[in-house]
């Protein structure tokens, strides 16, 4: 109810003006290894230009059909002078794509949500599965810990079949070809769910 609710602008402008060791029991910490998590948080979040583009390509996804669609040449997404890598769609419902940007310097992997009656099929099964691809096809263990427990379908719209090898290699191709590119996850509605799901696997998995 209103006034009852924390006021966030005021409490961050405090926070931010106490040292990190009066906000709790910090003993022990080394203030270097806290400047340092400092920084590495502040570089997960991404500038508003960058934030935007990704914004725009999980909307402009559900209008993209293929690798070489007129929607990169045309409309807002050709100002951005994009290259797409990658687009795989299968009769599973899923849809994504892995586009660089030159100018922003970045590799983003965009899925799209909900479009069709195969996504809300994906969207119904809510029980919870492990999390990751079922089959050990990768280099490492594919399952990151069996009490990690995550949506099944959109698990299963990720890991299911040989979708994320496909992701995976695609992305790695990416990176080698822009090695100083940052890596970014986004999508909208259900490509939101794959985007954080694939996006913390990748994390975890690749180098």
């Amino acid at each position: 109810q209103q006034n009852q609710g924390m006021n966030f602008q005021r409490l961050n402008r405090s926070c931010s003006a106490i040292p990190l060791d009066r906000r709790g029991d910090n003993s022990g910490v080394n203030s270097n290894a806290q400047h340092t998590a400092s920084n590495e948080f502040k570089n997960c979040i991404p500038p508003v230009q960058k934030a935007a583009e990704y914004a725009l390509l999980s909307k402009a996804i559900y209008k993209i059909k293929d690798q070489n669609s007129p929607e990169f040449r045309k409309g807002s997404l050709s100002k951005l002078k994009l290259k797409c890598n990658f687009f795989y769609e299968d009769n599973s419902g899923i849809c994504v794509m892995i586009v660089t940007s030159n100018i922003l310097k970045y590799v983003a992997v965009v899925f799209r949500g909900s479009d069709e009656w195969r996504d809300w099929n994906s969207n119904r099964k809510i029980l919870f599965a492990p999390f990751g691809p079922k089959e050990s096809f990768l280099k490492f263990p594919w399952v990151i810990d069996s009490l990690v427990k995550v949506h099944r379908g959109f698990n299963n719209m990720v890991f299911g079949g040989d979708r994320y090898r496909k992701i995976a290699d695609a992305l790695e191709m990416a990176r080698r070809e822009n090695p100083n590119y940052q890596v970014a996850f986004t999508g909208h509605s259900l490509g939101a769910a794959c985007s954080i799901l694939a996006g913390a696997y990748t994390a975890w998995s690749m180098p």
